[in-house]
This record gives C-alpha cells, sequence and structure tokens, in this order.
C-alpha cells in the first residue's frame, strides 16, 4: 500500500484513490454495524459435530448399531416461517412468507402437513 502511494504521488491517480491513513469505514471501524458474532457456539456445534460424526464411523466399523442422530442445531440469527415451519435469514423469509402464504391457501397438501407439524 504504501508502495503504491508513493508511486501515485504528484499523478492523477491521487484524486481517485483514498490516502492510506484515511479510515474507509469511518468513526466506528469495520465491525460497528455487524451483529455480535456467535463464533463460540458455532465452534461448540463444529466440534460435537465431528465427535458425532466420529462416533457413527466407530459404531459402523465395528458393526454396531447407529447412534441416534444430534438434534438439529437453531441459528438464532434465521427467522421461522409461521406456515412451513422452515428457518430463513431475514432477506430470505421477507422474501419466503409471502409466497409460503399463498400456497399455503391454494394447496390442501401443504394445509395437512402443516397439521401434521402442529400436532
Amino acid at each position: 500500500m504504501a508502495n503504491f502511494y508513493i508511486q501515485c504521488t504528484g499523478t492523477e491517480m491521487m484524486n481517485f484513490r483514498p490516502h492510506p491513513s484515511r479510515s474507509v469505514h469511518g468513526a466506528g471501524g469495520p465491525r460497528a454495524s455487524r451483529s455480535k458474532s456467535n463464533w463460540r457456539q458455532r465452534h461448540t456445534e463444529l466440534v460435537e459435530a465431528m465427535s458425532n460424526a466420529r462416533a457413527t464411523k466407530r459404531a459402523m466399523a465395528a458393526g454396531l448399531p447407529l447412534p441416534p442422530p444430534p438434534p438439529p442445531s437453531a441459528n438464532p440469527d434465521y427467522v421461522q416461517c409461521p406456515y412451513c415451519m422452515r428457518r430463513f435469514n431475514e432477506t430470505a423469509a421477507e422474501r419466503h412468507i409471502p409466497i409460503c402464504k399463498v400456497k399455503l391457501h391454494q394447496s390442501s397438501s401443504i394445509r395437512v402437513r402443516q397439521n401434521r407439524i402442529l400436532s
């Protein structure tokens, strides 16, 4: 970056390239607008998934019955569709939920599935 700055000094390129000492992200820095990171939860889920995979692999090799599958992990950032119970990120949920609402009223098969889920 410094070499580029030195090469561009005194040329028209300096009008188009921001100065390296100026902050591009503003006063808050690059992480000011991000939501809180949940890396620890994701790491724990990864470690548990690896452990479950090893246990399944050992059971298969030994010819033993397979251990029960782990419970599905729920991402707290996802929004659940009230019609089909699937989970989406916010932008996808905004697109999906109106479509799913219309489809629910059009198709009786989805209505039957919804009743099974709620029962």
